[in-house]
């Protein structure tokens, strides 16, 4: 699904009628050239309009750049442009976590109660995944931690967590077999 937005931002701004756009913008501000193609210096002769069009375009520039080169960051981002390759499967973390009385404690449960959204750990469970896709030991082990960290510091009731078991469940992303569980492996146990 490699979309590229850049392209189709361009072909919108080819279609922005410039000329009116600047022949009103002169009008408004009462210039005695109503003509912005190929005389903009008294527009730009004023400091003020000088400075606003050298800030406006530089963000304009900047935003266009971030774009292009797919960086995603405050204040100049784009649209994500989801050009990952999405496979027929979604990999997910399962947490069987008990308390201290050996009893399980539904941890999904009491996120959905808490208004914890899956969006908020989504990023967390494709890294965990690809550490070990990677054998990376160590790397999943932190991410394991990262994740348990994120649940327990957003999702009231999970203080008395003692142990956690993680699972890697593979299901598939059609929607009427969401449901099935295609693989289960076993990532570690957190104890606490």
């Amino acid at each position: 699904m490699y979309i590229d937005f850049s392209n189709l931002r361009l072909v919108a701004i080819s279609y922005i009628p410039w000329d009116k756009i600047g022949n009103r913008i002169y009008k408004k501000i009462k210039l005695p050239n109503s003509q912005i193609i190929g005389n903009i210096n008294p527009l730009l002769g004023d400091k003020k309009y000088y400075y606003a069009f050298i800030s406006a375009s530089i963000l304009v520039v900047t935003n266009f750049l971030f774009s292009t080169f797919k960086v995603h960051s405050y204040p100049f981002s784009s649209y994500p442009t989801y050009s990952s390759i999405v496979t027929d499967r979604i990999k997910t973390v399962e947490m069987v976590a008990y308390d201290s009385k050996q009893q399980i404690i539904n941890v999904k449960e009491l996120g959905k109660k808490a208004e914890f959204r899956w969006e908020n750990i989504r990023p967390y469970e494709v890294r965990i995944s690809e550490c070990f896709e990677k054998g990376n030991e160590i790397s999943l082990k932190s991410k394991l931690n990262e994740y348990w960290l994120l649940w327990k510091n957003n999702v009231s009731g999970l203080n008395d967590v003692k142990r956690i078991d993680l699972f890697l469940l593979t299901s598939s992303i059609i929607p009427e077999k969401r449901n099935e569980i295609i693989e289960k492996t076993y990532l570690g146990t957190l104890n606490f």
